[in-house]
Formats: C-alpha cells, structure tokens, sequence
C-alpha cells in the first residue's frame, strides 16, 4: 500500500465534512454581516418630516404654541427655556 492511498482512506471521508463546515461557516458570516448592518441603518429607515408637516401635526394634536409679541432677540435656547418654564414640556423651535 502506498503512502498516497493511505492518505486518501483516511482523508477521503473527512473532505465532505470540511466543505459542510466551510460553507456553514461563511453562510454564518454572511447573516450576520447582512443582519448587523440591517440593524445599524435602521435609523435611517424613516426621515424626519418636513417643517410644514410637523407644524400640520402638532396643530391636529394640539401641541402647537404661538408667540405673538415675542421678541425677535431671543434665541432659540431662551424660547426652549419659555416653555419649559411655562409648561414643563421639551419644545422644538424654528
């Protein structure tokens, strides 16, 4: 018997499990990269509204404040602060 052919009979069986554990291993790898980076840019799945939308919602639910006489000096951090002192409430201002 030569060295080649005890090789092979004892090898031989063995290269069918390697491939099926390779190919477990890179389809493994492959759901997990296509899974992973499905859940990474999940925040991207939906954009903000548009300013005239967002205005249109929080005027239907009732969310809507309107400065008349506010002063034009005030910056948008003191207008957060406004409301937060008036309503206790976190505001979004343009």
């Amino acid at each position: 018997m030569s060295l080649i052919s005890s090789i092979r009979k004892i090898y031989y069986p063995v290269i069918p499990l390697l491939f099926s554990l390779m190919w477990i291993f890179l389809v493994k790898k492959y759901l997990h990269f296509v899974v992973y980076s499905c859940l990474q840019d999940r925040s991207k799945w939906f954009g903000e509204l548009p300013w005239e939308e967002s205005l249109q919602d929080a005027h239907e639910f009732g969310k809507l404040v309107l400065f008349s006489n506010l002063d034009p000096a005030y910056s948008s951090a003191e207008v957060e602060d406004i409301v937060w002192n008036a309503f206790n409430e976190l505001a979004e201002q343009r």
